[in-house]
């Protein structure tokens, strides 16, 4: 077979292809039809005439890496800008948002951007996939009967009594499993605690806002609350936290449970992004989630004063009670949602419309962002020109 001979201009133009596009080389050489030793030779022919012997010299080699390495790290970019969570994040977070978002990215790509090891992160996929199957699945409906029973009898029964109720209506269930259940969901018999609660009642669960909701600054009292919405038959809880100056969404979380997990997340979010002071009253409802040790203990680890409304007062927490009436009215209840993800995606946005372009009767009619916006703008004509 005759040997092909190339001119330096076809060189020239390969090279520069190489260097400039991001194509596979093998299918840039086979377009080309140029073998593979040919171009690996004129590499070296080229890095040798221009005397390119480190990473910093510039030749079509080093060009081309730089860009994949260039491309890679904005690859990474997106999918933390995606993620509800760090890097730093908990292993468990960090798994469960690589599993969310590995059908929109390259599986190793988020890998690489959460920190997680391939290894541990299919393990974890292994895992899930043989509890839904059959563990996972069967731990969620003794969730769903336990809740249920716990509520019909008042919040009286602890987990021996639990469990005796549900063998006789058949299932097949050990004490220990109860046990480990109700702890998950914060369950915990009003008997082991009626005669404490009677005498610490007000001194431990604390109203600091009293239902006033006028607050002259930023970052001085968040609210926070949990509603429920069902899609497809399974139950989505919706967590929010606002800033109760601007009435702005700091952040929110969307779960199949109402857990302590569930409230963390979504307290953490908005904390990295507003950085608060050390003045901040953070103001819930009793659920249980908001009054575990693991949400207390996170919130004053941050220095944060917790803040709850009265019993059976939902007017204590009105103020992110009227937020959902619009998430509802306007989002939730007017749609018909294709997946999970859809749902979640939809409530974002609308979080964002409410937060820039939705006016506020209580606002005189100004957005959340406007009325921040205000602040930010008086506080400059101050005649010291800083922030109180």
């Amino acid at each position: 077979m005759k040997r092909q001979h190339y001119t330096n201009e076809e060189k020239e133009k390969m090279l520069f292809r190489y260097a400039s596009e991001q194509t596979d080389v093998q299918d840039l050489l086979q377009e080309a039809g140029i073998p593979k030793s040919t171009f690996n030779q004129w590499l070296r022919e080229y890095d040798a005439q221009h005397n390119c012997q480190s990473e910093n010299d510039y030749s079509p080699r080093n060009f081309r890496h730089l860009k994949l390495r260039n491309q890679h790290l904005e690859d990474i970019i997106a999918v933390l800008n995606d993620s509800y969570c760090s890097p730093r994040a908990p292993l468990r977070e960090r798994l469960n948002e690589a599993e969310r978002l590995k059908s929109s990215y390259n599986t190793h790509l988020v890998c690489e951007a959460l920190g997680l090891s391939r290894g541990t992160f299919y393990n974890h996929i292994k895992r899930n996939h043989r509890d839904r199957a059959w563990f996972f699945l069967r731990r969620e409906e003794l969730k769903k009967q336990i809740r249920e029973l716990f509520d019909d009898t008042s919040q009286i029964y602890g987990v021996r009594k639990v469990t005796t109720v549900l063998r006789k209506r058949g299932v097949v269930v050990s004490t220990r499993l109860v046990r480990e259940l109700m702890a998950e969901m914060g369950l915990i018999s009003v008997r082991v605690y009626s005669n404490y609660l009677y005498s610490k009642e007000f001194g431990k669960y604390k109203n600091y806002l009293n239902q006033e909701f006028d607050v002259d600054a930023p970052n001085r009292i968040w609210v926070s609350d949990v509603t429920y919405f069902k899609y497809k038959e399974n139950p989505h809880y919706i967590c929010v936290v606002m800033d109760l100056f601007s009435r702005k969404v700091l952040s929110h979380c969307v779960g199949r449970s109402e857990t302590t997990y569930l409230i963390k997340r979504t307290i953490r979010l908005a904390y990295e992004e507003r950085q608060p002071g050390n003045d901040l009253i953070f103001h819930s409802d009793r659920g249980a989630a908001y009054k575990s040790e693991a949400v207390r203990k996170y919130l004053a680890s941050l220095k944060i004063t917790q803040s709850f409304s009265r019993a059976y007062t939902p007017y204590d927490n009105a103020v992110i009670e009227n937020f959902f009436g619009p998430l509802k009215k306007e989002e939730l209840c007017r749609r018909r949602y294709r997946s999970e993800r859809e749902l979640k995606e939809c409530i974002k946005e609308f979080i964002i419309f409410y937060n820039e372009r939705r006016p506020h009767e209580k606002l005189n009619y100004k957005t959340p962002n406007e009325v921040e916006t205000a602040y930010v703008q008086s506080l400059m004509t101050e005649p010291d020109g800083s922030a109180s």
